[in-house]
């Protein structure tokens, strides 16, 4: 029979409280991760298809059609050009941003034209830690306390 008694079983109920809650934590940050890297391979198909839509290829040039007037499409046009490579047949460098050396983006591929090949990416935000923090926090908190009650001599 588990009696609380002893000061083993206790320290053995914090350990086990412990530890689930960092399981807990932890599971909650992978999947947060995953969350992100999924929505940002959204965006960063949905920015490919507006610079498919936008992007034409003329002489060997890139040449962005769009109306600067319009307020969506100067955005769509915008947003994609902020993280993308155009490549020709060959893989030889046409035109590209300049965000790409300090970026951690995903990236969706599509060619245009006549085989040209066009990478547009999308940032990968860091999932947000509050949630874990405060896990974390609580769990050294509940700990703390565990510690104490178990230590303590049963009256």
């Amino acid at each position: 029979m588990f009696t609380l008694s002893s000061l083993k079983s206790r320290l053995l109920l914090v350990a086990a409280i412990c530890l689930l809650s960092a399981v807990l934590s932890g599971y909650w940050c992978a999947s947060e991760v995953r969350a992100s890297r999924v929505q940002a391979g959204q965006v960063a198909a949905s920015r490919l298809e507006s610079a498919k839509a936008y992007l034409h290829i003329q002489q060997g040039r890139p040449l962005w059609f769009y109306d600067r007037f319009n307020p969506s499409e100067l955005a769509s046009v915008e947003r994609a050009k902020q993280v993308f490579t155009l490549t020709d047949p060959a893989g030889n460098l046409i035109e590209s941003s300049s965000r790409l050396e300090n970026v951690k983006y995903v990236v969706a591929r599509g060619t245009i034209g006549d085989g040209y090949r066009l990478s547009v990416g999308a940032e990968v935000e860091p999932p947000h830690l509050a949630f874990p923090l405060a896990v974390l926090g609580l769990t050294l908190i509940s700990m703390a306390l565990c510690v104490t009650w178990a230590v303590r001599s049963p009256e």
